[in-house]
């Protein structure tokens, strides 16, 4: 099943939170989503897995890139207790940058985020314009399935899970945007080779 519900469409069948779930079950990425990046990368929905799942593909040159998000329709705020939860794995290690964010723009954001070239873990980060803050999650990444979680509190503080465990140097207490945010999964090439990124499904819920 896939329900795909945006707060600013007022649908909302708990009225007093945003449930947006996605398992990419049918033939395409649904309108909720906007797929974009350098031409030649694509979104692709697989429903032949089970369950179904998207996959993203990069295009072959140097720093191609392709995203999955809402289009910037922003709906999330940390002071509503957002969650974010994407289950995904990586195709490759090596010569690749992906992200799983809670996103505004390039400084107003929240993230885990993989790039071979700064090390094998993945990082969990905040940026509110004035940042970063960046921190090891001690997480070694490879290409398994993981379910990757944020957890942004009114509190002011953000919690990151790998697999249901609290990440190493999480919660982070700094640099925590105020901004209206979206869901945003990215994956970027490093290398001339394209690389691919399978989601098997993204959750969203706050209350509002």
């Amino acid at each position: 099943m896939s329900v795909k519900v945006h707060e600013a469409f007022s649908l909302d069948s708990f009225q007093d939170r945003l449930l947006f779930w996605d398992d990419f079950v049918g033939d395409q990425v649904q309108n909720e989503w906007d797929s974009a990046g350098d031409v030649g990368g694509s979104a692709v929905v697989i429903d032949a897995q089970p369950g179904g799942i998207v996959r993203i593909t990069t295009d072959t040159d140097i720093n191609d890139a392709w995203r999955l998000d809402w289009g910037n329709i922003r709906s999330l705020l940390v002071t509503k207790k957002v969650t974010l939860e994407v289950r995904a794995k990586l195709a490759s290690v090596t010569d690749v940058e992906a992200w799983f964010a809670l996103w505004f723009d390039a400084t107003h954001f929240i993230r885990f985020r993989f790039d071979d070239g700064a090390g094998n873990n993945w990082l969990i980060e905040t940026d509110d314009g004035t940042g970063p803050t960046s921190a090891d999650s001690g997480e070694v990444a490879d290409i398994d399935y993981h379910i990757f979680r944020i957890e942004a509190l009114p509190t002011g503080e953000v919690h990151f899970f790998i697999d249901g465990v609290e990440m190493a140097n999480s919660p982070i207490i700094a640099d925590i945007p105020a901004s209206y945010l979206q869901p945003y999964i990215y994956l970027e090439t490093l290398a001339g080779a394209a690389d691919t990124m399978d989601i098997d499904y993204v959750a969203v819920r706050q209350e509002v």
